[in-house]
């Protein structure tokens, strides 16, 4: 029985007790591994993070489910067909996107293929500019490589935005904002971020691929003085610990696969744009526009049939697919 394998399989004989001790010669008789072997794989385990208890004449008795991130962990609460059945999970990754990005620019096939870390050194958020995105949060990126229409690639972010808002109400019972076009917010600060990101085959137009990350503050973790009642974590929100990561992508993971199939299938827009509209920030309210350059107020009043933020000005309305929007400070 391979290392890794001992592993997985004292894990699993530990959850089966149910936080009930677990002799070691039960476990030797069950695995048919050393009592060494079995000792290396619990040492193994509580290294990951599994609080494995251990008492001489009794064994060993996995105390509670942690907040373990791993590959394991993920794939034991998937409920998804083509989302995340290929996964690659590490402690750290300096963006989980750019991870995505040159796999498939070096040719690889990746669709489903989800990313996932508990930690960015060189997160990104839009227009280039930093994603905060320090250790306990949940950081994740999914790629896709299906023909998807043009129409259904401007939507991308808007379907990704709601599955997230609905992942994170099915796990953690939170109604979660959207400030346009891609940010997530709670109670007026900022929880998390999506970046969707895309390359499109030049002659033709058709898409290659696109990218879709994913930024959650889970844990309530100290922050730069700058975004200090700025931000919000899950733990913050809830007021008490946040539902294990696992739990929590493999939620994300499920609603962002139908919204994925709704697109790919060019199915679905009006309900999309209803939901989109439903969680939207400060329609109505007279908003702080940049774009370049150029900062101006206007009346923002919704998004478009593309997802476009509709602006109000004394020129009329205009329909603004980039740039950034603020609530006017009273």
């Amino acid at each position: 029985m391979a290392k890794r394998r001992t592993r997985d399989v004292v894990l699993e004989a530990l959850r089966q007790q149910g936080g009930a001790f677990l002799s070691s010669t039960a476990l030797t008789e069950k695995l048919g591994v050393t009592r060494a072997a079995i000792w290396k794989a619990v040492v193994a385990l509580k290294e990951e993070g599994y609080p494995i208890r251990s008492v001489t004449g009794e064994g060993y008795a996995l105390e509670g489910e942690p907040d373990v991130l791993s590959e394991r962990e993920i794939a034991r609460r998937l409920a998804t067909r083509w989302l995340g059945r290929t996964l690659c999970c590490q402690p750290q990754m300096e963006s989980t996107s750019a991870h995505l990005k040159a796999l498939a620019a070096g040719g690889e096939r990746c669709h489903g293929l989800v990313a996932v870390a508990a930690e960015q050194t060189g997160g990104r958020g839009r227009g280039g500019r930093g994603f905060y995105s320090p250790p306990g949060g949940l950081y994740f990126s999914a790629a896709l490589q299906q023909p998807l229409p043009l129409s259904a690639l401007r939507l991308l972010t808007l379907a990704s935005a709601v599955a997230v808002c609905q992942g994170i109400a099915d796990c953690c019972g939170l109604q979660v904002a959207i400030k346009w076009p891609n940010d997530l917010y709670f109670g007026g600060r900022k929880l998390g971020g999506i970046l969707t990101e895309c390359s499109l085959v030049g002659e033709s137009g058709e898409l290659e691929y696109a990218v879709c990350g994913v930024g959650l503050n889970c844990a309530a973790t100290p922050c730069p003085p700058d975004l200090r009642g700025e931000i919000i974590s899950l733990e913050g929100a809830l007021g008490g610990p946040p539902p294990a990561r696992t739990a929590l992508l493999a939620a994300l993971l499920r609603q962002l696969e139908e919204a994925f199939d709704q697109l790919l299938a060019g199915e679905g827009t009006e309900s999309l744009l209803a939901e989109y509209r439903a969680r939207l920030l400060w329609a109505g309210e007279t908003v702080e526009v940049s774009r370049g350059g150029e900062q101006y107020r206007a009346t923002f009043e919704g998004v478009d049939g593309e997802g476009r933020a509709l602006l109000r000005t004394e020129g009329g309305v205009q329909a603004l697919s980039s740039g950034e929007i603020r609530l006017k400070k009273r």
